[in-house]
């Protein structure tokens, strides 16, 4: 399995037109971020950075322990999620009117300011049990 660092909230799976995916997310504190990856570590899991801004990775090594911050590189690539995989993400929530790459003093701010969040995200087994469409019925029965 792998545990993906990113800094967007997303559901990246490749998938026939049949294969259902299903993801869970929940909020975490910094200490809960930075205990995941020591464990994924310790359990031989395949830690892979995603981060696709330097300004981000550099920000993150500022606040990370340092044996947590080793796996946060600048890595722009496309991820994509099979069963049982997990995302730790880093992100500011807030928006402005056009695309802008945050500079690190901008980010700081924004942590100060309670504007970002640290979230996981996993990608569950089975999800064909829930969201099945023949458990749904579509037409009306004549």
């Amino acid at each position: 399995m792998k545990l993906y660092l990113l800094n967007a909230l997303i559901t990246p799976f490749k998938a026939g037109s049949e294969e259902t995916a299903v993801f869970v997310c929940r909020k975490i504190d910094q200490s809960t971020f930075e205990d995941v990856i020591r464990a994924a570590e310790k359990d031989g899991w395949e830690i892979v950075s995603a981060l696709g801004h330097q300004t981000t990775v550099d920000f993150l090594h500022s606040i990370l322990a340092p044996d947590v911050a080793k796996y946060v590189t600048f890595n722009r690539q496309e991820v994509y999620f099979e069963p049982g995989d997990v995302g730790l993400i880093w992100r500011v929530f807030t928006r402005t009117q056009e695309f802008k790459e945050w500079s690190v003093e901008e980010l700081k701010e924004f942590y100060q300011a309670g504007k970002t969040e640290f979230l996981m995200s996993a990608r569950v087994f089975a999800p064909e049990l829930i969201l099945n469409p023949a458990k749904f019925c579509l037409k009306e029965d004549k």
